[in-house]
């Protein structure tokens, strides 16, 4: 599962790289962009880390993974609503990609090794 959500990065990039190109970017694909990050970026890597070393927590891994998700859907809102005003040449705070690399790259390291 931890190796689905690099492959889930890579397509990310890709989807609107080809919006782009094909001058066919909207309003609704940003938004379903981010739900799509939601899923892929937050609630996945959140699960995968429960499932591997919150579960003996019990409800303090439950908090835990909360947290991350919650976090990650704070950042995307944060991100949607200041699409038309944030300086393109900056970006502000972790990309929720970088994020879901760094706790899907934890897990898939210790399961390997």
């Amino acid at each position: 599962a931890a190796v689905a959500i690099f492959v889930a990065m890579i397509f990310d990039g890709l989807d609107g790289r080809v919006a782009r190109m094909t001058n066919t970017q909207s309003d609704f694909g940003a938004e379903y962009d981010s739900m799509a990050d939601m899923v892929s970026f937050g609630m996945a890597p959140a699960l995968v880390a429960y499932n591997w070393g919150l579960t003996e927590l019990g409800k303090l891994g439950w908090l835990a993974a909360f947290i991350y998700v919650a976090g990650a859907a704070l950042r995307l809102a944060r991100f949607n609503t200041q699409v038309r005003i944030a300086d393109k040449r900056f970006f502000q705070g972790l990309a929720s990609p970088a994020a879901a690399a760094v706790v899907s790259g934890l897990v898939w390291v210790g399961v390997e090794y």
